[in-house]
């Protein structure tokens, strides 16, 4: 597209770095800093350029019938507002966002958005690097939320008729974002790909196992031991030792060390190391079912609070 003269010199030596028409002679420009909205000679007007600062605390979006118009607050509250054709919105909001992204220092120089999805309540943008999440009306707001694909250890969804969760596990957490079908399934398509491409995982290579944490694979390779935690003893009670526990018993049935094992639940000296081994075993399933349930009470709350911005 050609750059007007008006443009050229609102630009005041910035490059353009994307344009889109907005329908006559009217026009939209996007440089790092601003937005500029060329406004073409009418019959009862004279050509005009219109510049928006990117370096905003709220971007909103009012959708028409015929018209769409964005809106962005400025860091002291105030409103600059400015009107496009409604068939245009999709063409237009992506690259204005990046340039506020960009400019908040929310985006890297050489970051760009990937994809952009825009629901009633909820603004999701995919790129190279992360995920970024808005719950409320506006397009973006200061109170956004990132996901750094550098900390993702898991990727999992649950599928709805309706909508879907899509389970993204940051260090060992989940975050869920709950969208709406069919776009849900795109949305998993897109972050799947970006998540293997960042860390450089073959198509069929299983995401669980690949962005484990390393406190999850560190070890000598054993699944079976992988999840156990270290188990430390009462003070003055000796590590179990089935040989030297058997001496022991011989020589003083009533030592320290068999008596603090006997309150602990373990059987008493002189039994076999198979049933000190299922006593293990036994404990480290309780363990186990008790990490499970505060991971489900942790994912409820989560779920809570976000369906409590959500209704703010």
């Amino acid at each position: 597209m050609d750059t007007p003269g008006a443009v050229e010199e609102a630009l005041d030596g910035e490059s353009v770095i994307a344009d889109v028409e907005l329908g006559g002679d009217d026009a939209l420009f996007v440089t790092p800093t601003r937005t500029l909205v060329y406004r073409g000679e009418g019959l009862l007007s004279d050509e005009s350029v219109e510049v928006y600062d990117h370096d905003i605390e709220r971007f909103s979006l009012s959708e028409g019938r015929r018209k769409a118009t964005l809106t962005l607050v400025t860091p002291l509250g105030d409103e600059e507002a400015f009107s496009i054709p409604t068939r245009q919105t999709d063409a237009v909001v992506p690259p204005v966002l990046s340039g506020i992204l960009h400019a908040r220092g929310v985006l890297e120089a050489d970051e760009s958005i990937h994809q952009l999805y825009r629901f009633n309540e909820l603004t999701l943008v995919l790129t190279p690097q992360q995920l970024l999440k808005h719950v409320g009306s506006p397009v973006w707001a200061s109170d956004y939320e990132a996901y750094s694909f550098a900390d993702v250890t898991g990727f999992d969804v649950e599928r709805g008729d309706v909508a879907s969760q899509l389970i993204l596990e940051i260090d060992g957490r989940p975050q869920r974002i709950k969208t709406p079908q069919p776009t849900a399934r795109e949305i998993e398509h897109h972050l799947d790909d970006l998540i293997r491409a960042y860390h450089d995982l073959p198509e069929d290579a299983d995401l669980s196992t690949a962005l484990a944490s390393p406190d999850d694979t560190d070890g000598s390779g054993d699944d079976s031991t992988a999840d156990r935690s270290p188990m430390t003893f009462d003070t003055g009670v000796d590590p179990l030792d089935p040989q030297r526990e058997t001496t022991e018993s011989t020589e003083n049935t009533g030592s320290t060390g068999q008596s603090a094992l006997t309150e602990a639940g373990f059987e008493p000296a002189g039994a076999s190391t198979s049933s000190v081994q299922q006593e293990l075993s036994a404990l480290r399933e309780q363990i186990e079912e008790q990490q499970r349930l505060l991971r489900q009470q942790q994912e409820t709350i989560e779920q809570l609070i976000e369906e409590l911005r959500r209704g703010r």
